[in-house]
C-alpha cells in the first residue's frame, strides 16, 4: 500500500497549514526503492521541497507472511516441483515476483527441500519440505510359473521389483500367502514396508491338480 507521512511544516515562524499554505504529493511510494515526497507551495508561498525516503523490502519473517504445507506427493522418477503458496495477509504473493523457489532432493522417495528467497518488494528466505512416498505403479512381481499338487504348502519367493530396482525381501516387503497347498489359484500377499509402506500387490500362481496315474 502507499505509504505516506504526517509531517510538520514551517516557514517564516510559523506552522504552515496544509492545503492552505501547501500540498503534498508522493512519488514512487508503493513498492520497495526510493520514493520521493513533493511539498508544494500554495497561497502565501510558492516553489517546492522534495525530500526522499527508502521503502524497505517487506521480511518474510514478518507475522503476515504464510507459506502453506505442500501435500505429499507421488514419486514419478522425475523432478517433483509442486507449486508453492505464500500469503501476506489476504494478498496472495506471486513467483517470479515476490519470490524464487529452489526444490533439493525432489526426485526420489524421501523428504524433499524447498527454499523460498524474497525478491522485489519481499526479503529473506523461507524453507519447508514435503514427502514423496512410493508409486504402487512401479511396484512390480515377476511371474511365478506353475507348480503340482504334492500334499505340502508353497512358498515360492517372487522378485519383486521397483523402478525396475530389485528389491530385498524382509527390508522393503513382506509375504505371506493364502490358498498355497490345493490345487486351484493361489496368492501370494507382498506388502511393503520402509520406504515402500502403504503399498500390497496380489501375486497369483497355480497349483495344478496331479495326475492320479502319478
Amino acid at each position: 500500500k502507499p505509504q505516506t507521512f504526517t509531517l510538520t511544516v514551517a516557514g517564516s515562524g510559523k506552522t504552515l497549514a496544509l492545503d492552505s499554505d501547501y500540498t503534498v504529493t508522493y512519488l514512487n511510494n508503493v513498492y520497495a526503492g526510493t520514493a520521493t515526497i513533493v511539498i508544494t507551495g500554495k497561497g502565501n508561498y510558492c516553489g517546492e521541497i522534495k525530500k526522499q525516503f527508502t521503502i524497505l523490502a517487506k521480511s518474510f519473517d514478518d507475522a503476515s507472511i504464510k507459506l502453506a504445507d505442500i501435500p505429499t506427493q507421488i514419486h514419478t522418477g522425475a523432478e517433483l516441483v509442486p507449486a508453492v503458496v505464500m500469503t501476506d495477509g489476504e494478498a496472495v504473493l506471486l513467483l517470479n515476483r515476490d519470490y524464487l523457489v529452489t526444490y533439493e532432493n525432489n526426485t526420489a522417495i524421501g523428504t524433499a527441500h524447498v527454499i523460498v528467497s524474497g525478491i522485489g518488494d519481499y526479503s529473506g528466505v523461507k524453507e519447508t519440505s514435503f514427502d514423496i512416498i512410493a508409486n504402487s505403479n512401479f511396484f512390480t512381481a515377476k511371474e511365478i510359473s506353475d507348480v503340482t499338487y504334492s500334499t505340502t504348502e508353497f512358498t515360492p519367493l517372487p522378485e519383486i521389483s521397483y523402478a525396475n530396482v530389485v528389491l530385498e525381501n524382509g527390508k522393503d516387503y513382506t509375504l505371506s500367502y493364502a490358498n498355497n497347498t490345493d490345487a486351484g489359484i493361489a496368492t501370494i500377499t507382498v506388502t511393503g514396508q520402509g520406504a515402500y509402506s502403504g503399498i500390497v500387490l496380489n501375486v497369483n500362481f497355480s497349483i495344478l491338480a496331479k495326475s492320479i496315474s502319478d
